[in-house]
């Protein structure tokens, strides 16, 4: 009926979204109203909105400035409700998962804080047969700083298309755990064809700076979280250009397989990981960043793997990053 018109129509229970590009997309949204009436569907007419901006189940879509968020009024409730829970520090165990489930829902709009809930998802799974719990430090300070974010200022998307040729690794990094001997390295890739043009960061971590990576017995029980740690200094180490074709979506190499799909879900319950990986999804929201982290084969990352293993030849000593995991 619409043929190759520019429109789209979301469709939520009885909650409608009709989105139109350009005179034939507004005209497709005149035939599908029609249509609908033709064929009996009733509507309220007194709900109905126009313009570039709309709200639809609580979400606010503003189309002349490509962002996704919440309404005021969802983001008034979740600040009230985290406020309520810091302030008594007891919490019904139903009620918590409750509004977990409707943080979640609104989650989908800006899914670089998604991966704050998975403490919460932990620890509410873990008292599951319990009635009324004090309410653990790590969650009041998660639940603090959420509220924080619950504004429309943060609390936002943007929205943009994704280039169709996928660019070149910006980064490439890598973690070795090896009894007590704990490196994490990263180069920059997108620097030149040449490594010895390119900046690179080889970081030894131990109990003193890093005494996190010792909890577990072994470090190499944490070698995923080592990993996704590298992906994060390589992110902090090499700032991509403000303003240049790929500072919206980076590309990044990593020989771990599970942190790809970590990457692009954004949520996990294991710790230490869930603490990494909330760190780097603030750190992409507050850049503006997306990151797609592709998996490659250890060949194929032997210059990231040299530098866990603290080789340094054919790198430019001068191009070395400080990082501090202090």
């Amino acid at each position: 009926l619409l043929a190759r018109r520019d429109s789209c129509q979301l469709t939520y229970v009885d909650d409608l979204l009709f989105m139109a590009n350009g005179l034939g997309g507004l005209a497709a949204i005149w035939i599908a109203l029609l249509f609908l009436m033709v064929v009996g569907t009733p509507f309220s007419w007194h709900k109905f909105q126009g313009g570039t901006r709309a709200e639809w189940i609580g979400f606010q879509v503003d189309v002349k400035e490509c962002e996704l968020g919440m309404t005021e009024k969802r983001l008034r409730w979740a600040r009230d409700w985290m406020e309520r829970t810091v302030a008594n520090k007891v919490v019904q165990v139903e009620e918590f998962r409750s509004a977990l489930g409707r943080l979640a829902f609104m989650m989908s709009a800006f899914t670089h804080l998604k991966p704050l809930l998975g403490p919460l998802y932990s620890w509410v799974t873990a008292v599951d047969h319990c009635r009324t719990l004090q309410v653990p430090a790590a969650i009041i300070l998660i639940l603090t700083f959420l509220k924080a974010t619950m504004v429309p200022e943060i609390a936002r998307t943007k929205v943009r298309v994704s280039p169709e040729v996928e660019g070149d690794h910006i980064f490439r990094s890598d973690a070795k755990a090896e009894g007590e001997t704990v490196v994490i390295g990263g180069w920059c890739c997108g620097d030149s064809h040449d490594r010895g043009r390119c900046r690179w960061f080889s970081v030894r971590l131990d109990r003193n700076n890093a005494p996190w990576v010792f909890e577990a017995g072994e470090p190499y029980r944490a070698i995923a979280s080592l990993e996704l740690l590298g992906t994060l200094a390589s992110l902090k180490a090499f700032p991509s250009a403000q303003g240049s074709a790929r500072s919206f979506c980076l590309s990044a190499g990593t020989d771990n397989l599970g942190n790809r799909h970590l990457v692009s879900r954004l949520l996990t319950t294991k710790f230490p990981l869930c603490i990494i990986l909330m760190q780097l999804a603030w750190t992409l929201h507050c850049k503006d960043l997306e990151l797609r982290l592709d998996w490659l084969p250890r060949l194929q990352n032997r210059e990231a793997d040299t530098l866990t293993n603290e080789d340094f030849s054919g790198f430019n000593m001068d191009l070395r990053v400080e990082i501090k995991p202090e």
